[in-house]
């Protein structure tokens, strides 16, 4: 491989921009393409046929194409289909969001209720059997085809397994699919580590990586525009351009109007942006989706600024000649010491960032066509977990150990103790006035101050050395266990890929690949009873237990059966709760009207049993007499310190999850 100096003297020289992002040139076109889900009537998450009609008025008054995936409990819909007919100019899919009268309709089994409708396992194709899965795209398309006379060209759900994805573009003629962005956790599904923000077609084992070669599956188009720089490891849902996300924290409209400019301003073929909007969010969401349609109606003017059809996208990405994407952005402050860069190709995935007086690599996963989905041949229990292979994750692993305290993000500006320093490979630190990331078809080349420090190939990551100091990883680092890993060789970091084993790793490291709580018995030793405050006041608030329950390797376990609970006195309540559906966890409250120590023994599956003892405490300011009494008095004190803490503590890791914006 040439050397980087020599390698940066060949690329193509293009100034760079106020962001650091090398300015597209007058050739570019610039995309938008808007994709609206529709829900009907049924119990889950029930939609709103004013707004939907209110978008679609909105988009026809601008001249605007739009899509609109509806949901089965729409699609069947009298009063829909009616609004549908007076409506022909845009274009219609499926919303495949599984709901109780759907899987009636299928004949499928329907094990969610109305409070676990949208978890997973429940709402998406990914929680049913292979013929399960068949039989509810078979009967969504069939009512989609009676009242249209043909089949959709685009279908919406927040993940899809391949076997699913395949159907649909095999049977029915799909040429794009929709999934969620990059997120961990919310709403019971993670996508973590797959392409951002650029459409791709995916390889045919998994819907998260992505294979430019492979035409066989329908493109993979996510939801909104992410923010480059803090969406990475956000668990507050609060960066990307959506109403309801950024509404979440005040964010102004400006905040969407920069997002959107910036998704403009890429140094790619063709620069991307994907808006939408579900009418089931309220109505303030839905106005400020409607001032989001006004500025793109007046941005589509300028010269080579267009809202598309979505059935033009999977040309577009066939062609495209770029086999390295940059998704790059800023703080909406131009804080220039706030910025971050992704690079991806089909091989790898690396995020830059710049913090501070440092500029490192916080994020690599990496990229094989035999990467399989875990929901491939097998049904989601709890959630939707899907993770990445990585060697570096710098919003979940850590250089140092934290204090209670942690945040997800990889900012470093005004970064306490407590809470750790994230993993990354340091690429430069000191004085960069000037950093900017510049690009052809093939490569991405990183320069501070006018001196490449790092180019990103499609196979590789060539570093200078001089400034970089690199330490080999691999992951998990287990001599026994063969995984994937990069190493230094020649100032170019390499990446080796076991491609074989990639459902026994995700066993064998749950926590990091494979996070879901699947039913099992909990072992007395690795299972804990923690207890949440000790100290309540009684009639006031209860006590709160929580159980996680943890198999005998020490993974998280939901239980077929809820613990039992025994206490000494009784006049104490005790409620016991459903499994969370991520980790297992049970949460027990015991309350009384009346003040008392009481010993509390819960008895799980397997042989589990633990007791703690829990105190209701009198209320001092309402019952001053009772405090006269020091053990009373001292319990109480006992409750109000540590409700002030545990709100101190909640404060805090509140304003350590949300940069400083």
């Amino acid at each position: 491989m040439l050397s980087i100096k020599n390698l940066f003297i060949t690329i193509i020289a293009v100034c760079s921009f106020s962001s650091s992002i090398a300015p597209v040139t007058a050739q570019t076109n610039h995309y938008t393409i808007f994709i609206n889900q529709v829900r009907g009537g049924e119990c889950c998450d029930e939609g709103n046929i004013g707004f939907f009609q209110t978008q679609l008025q909105t988009f026809d008054q601008h001249n605007l194409q739009a899509h609109f995936a509806l949901r089965y409990d729409a699609l069947i819909d009298e009063e829909y289909q009616h609004i549908i007919e007076q409506q022909p100019s845009q274009e219609y899919g499926l919303l495949l969001e599984i709901t109780p009268n759907l899987a009636a309709a299928a004949g499928v089994e329907y094990l969610g209720n109305s409070t676990s409708w949208y978890q997973a396992q429940h709402s998406m194709l990914v929680g049913y059997e292979i013929e399960d899965r068949q039989k509810l795209i078979d009967t969504m398309f069939e009512a989609y085809n009676q009242l249209f006379d043909q089949y959709p060209d685009f279908t919406t759900s927040w993940m899809i397994d391949p076997y699913s994805l395949r159907y649909i573009k095999e049977t029915y003629g799909v040429l794009t699919h929709q999934i969620t962005r990059e997120q961990f956790g919310t709403d019971s599904y993670t996508l973590y580590g797959g392409p951002m923000h650029y459409p791709y077609f995916p390889t045919n084992n998994w819907a998260l990586i992505p294979d430019s070669n492979n035409q066989e599956m329908p493109v993979i188009v996510r939801q909104t525009i992410t923010d480059p720089v803090y969406n990475y490891g956000d668990r507050t849902n609060a960066f990307t351009s959506q109403p309801n996300d950024y509404g979440l924290r005040g964010a102004p409209f400006s905040y969407f109007e920069f997002l959107f400019n910036q998704a403009h301003q890429q140094p790619n073929e063709y620069t991307f942006a994907l808006l939408g909007l579900e009418n089931s969010m309220v109505e303030a969401y839905q106005q400020e989706y409607l001032r989001q349609i006004d500025y793109v109606s007046n941005w589509a003017q300028t010269e080579a600024s267009t809202v598309i059809a979505i059935s033009q996208l999977p040309q577009i990405v066939a062609t495209t000649q770029d086999e390295v994407f940059v998704y790059a952005g800023s703080d909406m402050q131009h804080d220039q010491t706030a910025q971050a860069w992704w690079v991806r190709s089909d091989n790898y995935r690396a995020r830059i960032r710049q913090s501070s007086d440092e500029i490192f690599i916080s994020d690599i996963r990496l990229y094989h066509p035999d990467f399989t989905d875990p929901y491939l041949d097998e049904k989601a229990a709890a959630a939707g977990w899907w993770v990445v292979p990585f060697t570096l994750d710098g919003s979940r692993f850590y250089g140092s150990e934290t204090a209670g305290l942690e945040t997800y993000n990889d900012f470093l500006s005004n970064r306490k103790p407590e809470q750790g320093s994230p993993e990354r490979i340091t690429l430069f630190k000191g004085d960069s006035a000037n950093v900017t990331v510049e690009k052809t078809n093939s490569q991405a080349v990183l320069t501070v101050n006018d001196q490449p420090i790092a180019i990103f190939h499609p196979d590789a990551i060539e570093i200078d050395s001089q400034f970089a100091d690199i330490t080999n990883l691999t992951y998990p680092q287990s001599e026994n266990q063969p995984t994937w890993s990069m190493e230094m060789i020649d100032n170019t970091i390499n990446f080796q890929v076991d491609e074989t084993n990639l459902a026994t790793i995700r066993d064998a490291f749950r926590s990091d690949l494979f996070p879901e709580a699947a039913y099992g018995i909990p072992d007395q030793d690795q299972s804990s009873l923690y207890v949440n405050n000790r100290y309540a006041v009684a009639g006031r608030n209860p006590v709160r237990l929580a159980f996680f329950p943890r198999n005998a390797a020490g993974n998280p376990v939901k239980l077929s059966r809820l613990p039992t609970v025994e206490v000494t006195s009784p006049e104490v309540k005790t409620s016991v709760f459903d499994s969370n559906s991520q980790n297992g966890m049970v949460l027990i409250d015991i309350e009384s009207s009346q003040h008392m120590s009481a010993t509390v023994t819960v008895h799980a599956e397997g042989g589990f049993s633990a007791t703690e003892t829990v105190y209701l405490v009198p209320n001092c300011k309402v019952q001053p007499l009772s405090c006269i009494n020091p053990v009373n008095a001292y319990r109480y004190l006992r409750s109000f310190l540590a409700d002030k803490t545990r709100a101190l503590q909640e404060s805090e890791q509140e304003a350590l999850d949300q940069p400083n914006l």
